[in-house]
């Protein structure tokens, strides 16, 4: 498993567990298609600008912010 799949996995998992959002609500933030967010979280797509989304969604939740991290940090060991 590559590192940018570890990552997309991680991250569909916090948007789902942490952020309580579906795709679509997390890509209406940007305004971005939800094609892009499944194609990203399933490892088609490694344009990491979408990690912004997440990090928007965190909505200054240092929380949040801090748990997004770890999975981040996780994701790339």
């Amino acid at each position: 498993m590559t590192k940018s799949y570890r990552l997309a996995r991680r991250l569909a998992n916090f948007r789902i567990d942490a952020l309580d959002m579906t795709q679509e609500q997390l890509a209406n933030l940007q305004g971005v298609p939800t094609q892009n967010i499944s194609a990203f979280e399933n490892g088609r797509s490694t344009n990491v600008n979408y990690l912004f989304l997440y990090i928007e969604a965190c909505n200054h939740n240092q929380e949040l912010l801090n748990e997004l991290l770890q999975h981040v940090y996780e994701a790339t060991k």
